[in-house]
């Protein structure tokens, strides 16, 4: 479905040409035929794809990795489309930047940014030490959940911002969903691509009866993920 003309996908990958930590953006999709219309949005915008397992994910995301050469892997979900570069940049200069050395970090251990800006850090080298070890389809779907699940073997970094604005729900995974981003894409204008975090919560800020569109949405979560 379209946002502001585009697909939502492209908005999100448009969204992250602004990051200053990526290298290189890269889509981990099926190799089912079904999902061949975001292979041609990413065509499109010249964004490289992966193609792997449906169900296991973590193979999917650590052969993607190997196939592109990345050291470090930036997990960020398609159902983000407004995806804030700058949140995302500073939760990779966070994990780049600890003092001890951490495994993971992310801002969704203790929510404090807006759900649809999530974004997790992680070495290569970690994803391939959890691939040889992990069975479970719980694990294998949800890529860092064995990471995440063993604080006492891994070490995890919570991003955390000043203002808890963790009640809004900017994701998409509902009909409600989408028409708040809709409206957020209507009411931004030609700054849907370049509009930064602040400027979004000043958006919502200046209309509060938004958040209610999709407040009633129930966000389904597996154990030890929140």
């Amino acid at each position: 479905m379209n946002l502001a003309g585009r697909p939502a996908l492209a908005v999100m990958l448009e969204r992250l040409r602004r990051s200053e930590t990526l290298s290189d953006a890269v889509v981990a999709t099926s190799n089912l035929e079904q999902d061949d219309p975001i292979v041609r949005v990413c065509d499109d915008l010249s964004v490289g794809v992966f193609r792997g397992s449906e169900s296991d994910v973590l193979s999917r995301y650590v052969s993607a990795a190997q196939a592109f050469k990345a050291e470090l892997v930036v997990r960020l979900t398609a159902d983000c489309p407004f995806i804030c570069p700058e949140v995302t940049d500073r939760i990779v200069r966070a994990f780049c930047g600890a003092s001890p050395p951490v495994h993971y970090a992310t801002n969704c251990l203790r929510r404090t940014y807006p759900r649809g800006l999530d974004a997790e850090v992680i070495a290569r080298d970690t994803l391939e030490a959890v691939a040889a070890e992990a069975t479970s389809p719980a694990d294998l779907e949800h890529v860092t959940y064995f990471v995440r699940r063993q604080p006492q073997r891994f070490r995890h970094l919570s991003v955390e911002d000043r203002e808890d604005r963790s009640a809004l729900r900017w994701t998409l995974d509902t009909l409600q969903d989408f028409q708040l981003l809709s409206r957020m894409s209507q009411a931004l204008g030609a700054r849907v691509l370049a509009s930064s975090y602040h400027e979004l919560l000043e958006l919502f800020d200046n209309h509060p009866d938004w958040a209610a569109i999709n407040s009633d949405v129930e966000q389904t979560e597996l154990s030890g993920i929140t």
